[in-house]
């Protein structure tokens, strides 16, 4: 995740809110495909921005959860 700041905060409030979970469980997931992606020897450009944009929605949708715990 690129908000190292928040990582600590997001894995103990990730085991306290299912939700939250789910959204670190997929942005692993999706994470882990982009990796797979840009190390590929052929790659399919397409596939690669559109895991980007998944993995930049997914970071947002966990930014703006936490967010919404604290107020």
């Amino acid at each position: 995740m690129r908000l190292p700041a928040l990582r600590g905060e997001i894995q103990i409030l990730a085991n306290q809110h299912e939700t939250l979970h789910d959204l670190c469980e997929a942005y692993e997931e999706a994470t882990e495909m982009l990796i797979s992606i840009r190390l590929s020897q052929k790659i399919d450009q397409n596939l690669l921005n559109e895991y980007v944009n998944t993995c930049n929605e997914i970071e947002n949708d966990i930014v703006n959860y936490c967010t919404t715990l604290k107020d």
